[in-house]
């Protein structure tokens, strides 16, 4: 169509040409930067059956996981470049809720069959693959050399970017949707309501600070500045 959808759960993502965003009509938009006007649409046909994910754009290039369990690549004109779907459990595929994370010519992202992924950037060709033991809400965040993602199965997870290789596993006492924050050799984490913060090397805690109402769970990002630490 040639007019813009209302966003969903999806952030919106910006380079100099275009804003890009997954609407609710499980489409990915682009907008003209500078202007608002309407670029293009992808799908034309709603077949991606919602989009939860911001999209992430590497070097004008748009990589954005749907509910239909698929990984994309879009050109900044919309042409799908490559996809790769969820490896299936019992032919379902998994649902993708995360914004995957694109960093040395790779993208690493989890779905909802306990899956997380390692993916050629270029060519969307599996690197590794690990599974956990929960749905995978938490974006995945990069930091010398390692990722670090959550799951619902209550577990900070390190693994080797390149090999795939377990580093660590921290254990908490709540399930992990959000994205991680590293900062200063610290991860900083969400565990339903309870603020985390684990040594990077090797999982260790450092502290915990927990909400004062059980029903107020952490699934934003923490950010870090001049030493404090700021969650919702």
């Amino acid at each position: 169509g040639g007019s813009a959808a209302s966003t969903g759960w999806s952030g919106a993502a910006l380079n100099a040409d275009a804003l890009y965003y997954g609407g609710n009509d499980a489409r990915v938009y682009a907008l003209d930067a500078a202007t608002g006007a309407f670029k293009w649409a992808y799908p034309s046909e709603h077949n991606m059956t919602g989009l939860y994910a911001t999209p992430t754009i590497e070097n004008d290039v748009l990589y954005i996981g749907g509910y239909d369990g698929i990984m994309r690549a879009l050109d900044k004109n919309g042409a799908q470049l490559w996809q790769f779907p969820t490896e299936p459990n019992l032919g379902v595929y998994g649902p993708i809720v995360p914004t995957a994370l694109v960093v040395n010519g790779m993208v690493y992202y989890g779905d909802n069959l306990h899956n997380f992924y390692a993916l050629d950037a270029a060519t969307g060709t599996k690197k590794w693959q690990v599974t956990t033991g929960n749905k995978i809400w938490s974006g995945p965040v990069y930091d010398n050399g390692t990722i670090y993602v959550g799951s619902m199965d209550h577990s900070l997870y390190a693994y080797d970017a390149v090999t795939g290789a377990e580093k660590w596993t921290y254990r908490a006492n709540g399930l992990i949707a959000g994205t991680p924050r590293v900062s200063n050799g610290v991860v900083y984490f969400g565990a339903l309501n309870s603020l985390v913060a684990v040594d990077a090397a090797n999982g260790q805690l450092k502290w915990t600070f927990q909400a004062p109402n059980p029903n107020e769970w952490i699934w934003a990002q923490p950010t870090i500045a001049n030493n404090v630490v700021y969650v919702g």
